[in-house]
């Protein structure tokens, strides 16, 4: 044989047991990691579900205009700013 077919060859066995290696190094960290870990007994999710009763809604959908949502949106951005300003003035009075 080629003794580069040779060093070709161990440099394939040496990779897969590299990955052989790490994999199984991983899986025992892991399982270490989450052996004081317990699943809960219940279904978390269910809990949140309720059944939809589309019955007692006392609205109907209604759209509402864009320019409705951009002044409310506009307001609160303009709010938000005016309460940052303000906090920024204390700040710098109590310097």
């Amino acid at each position: 044989m080629n003794l580069s077919v040779i060093a070709f060859i161990l440099v394939i066995i040496s990779s897969i047991g590299a990955g052989i290696t790490t994999g199984f190094f991983s899986y025992t960290m892991g399982k270490d990691s989450l052996s004081g870990v317990a699943t809960p007994n219940d279904n978390p999710t269910q809990k949140l579900q309720k059944p939809l009763n589309f019955d007692n809604l006392q609205e109907e959908f209604k759209i509402i205009p864009e320019q409705q949502v951009l002044v409310k949106v506009y307001d609160s951005i303009h709010q938000q700013k005016q309460i940052l300003a303000e906090k920024r003035k204390q700040a710098e009075n109590n310097k």
